[in-house]
């Protein structure tokens, strides 16, 4: 027979749990320093960028922005300076997404932003020196 605590909230009304786990003294010394200046605690600083590492929103949010932005700019003139701004934000968000995420994230992101916008994604392989594009972006929908 279970112990009821007739204090304790049913486990379906807990909103929050107390996680704790050990870290390096020099991690946490620079989550300190981060969260220190954003004004926020170290615990919130954790939650919250664990919350934007699940769900990935500010990436998805970040790419949604920047993609009418650069199909417009790629249907007038896709070797245009305007275009290439466009396609070198996208191509750095997606190389920042990668670099802490992994290729996964990105493909994951991409697919989010496709359902969302209902556009299609176009390349971001940008125009070399010498007036070619070298490359091919397996993310994209359109060449």
């Amino acid at each position: 027979m279970k112990n009821h605590d007739s204090r304790r909230k049913p486990e379906t009304e807990i909103d929050s749990v107390v996680v704790s786990f050990r870290v390096p003294r020099s991690l946490a010394r620079n989550l300190e320093e981060i969260a220190s200046h954003d004004d926020r605690s170290r615990a919130n600083f954790i939650t919250r960028t664990l919350t934007h590492a699940v769900s990935l929103e500010p990436a998805i949010q970040t790419i949604e922005d920047m993609l009418p932005r650069l199909l417009e700019e790629h249907e007038k003139n896709p070797d245009s300076i305007q275009a290439e701004y466009w396609r070198g934000a996208m191509g750095g968000a997606r190389s920042m997404l990668m670099a802490f995420f992994g290729k996964r994230a990105v493909r994951w992101v991409n697919q989010k932003v496709r359902e969302r916008s209902k556009l299609p994604i176009p390349h971001v392989v940008p125009m070399q020196p010498d007036g070619y594009r070298y490359g091919i972006d397996t993310e994209a929908d359109i060449v």
